[in-house]
């Protein structure tokens, strides 16, 4: 529990610099995850079950469209279709695409375990 505090308390500190960056908080999130997770340093070692991953996946994906979706600026893509079009054609199908073979990738080596 005091790792999550203290990863909380850290992303808040560098949270407001971080807005004026191309970077975003979920790519810091992210590469935190890499650096302390099983691929890194082997902090955090995820062994959960098909189901609760499911549900953990779930819930993150409902709150990044939340949050991108509140964050749109409408009047932009109501003057412009061809950046959403592209987003939703081509980004999104090569995310899930990327998204699904890494994560095959890393069961297939053991990194993840599912039970």
């Amino acid at each position: 529990m005091r790792r999550e505090a203290s990863n909380v308390l850290v992303y808040s500190a560098v949270a407001g610099r971080l807005e004026k960056t191309p970077i975003s908080g979920a790519i810091v999130a992210m590469g935190f995850g890499f650096a302390c997770g099983p691929l890194g340093l082997e902090i955090f070692a995820p062994h959960v079950d098909g189901e609760l991953l499911r549900t953990l996946a779930e819930l993150t994906l409902a709150l990044v469209l939340f949050t991108d979706a509140a964050n749109a600026n409408l009047s932009v893509l109501k003057i412009s279709l061809q950046l959403p079009e592209r987003l939703l054609l081509i980004g999104l199908l090569l995310t899930i695409l990327l998204g699904f073979g890494f994560g095959s990738r890393m069961i297939e080596c053991g990194r993840i375990g599912i039970n």
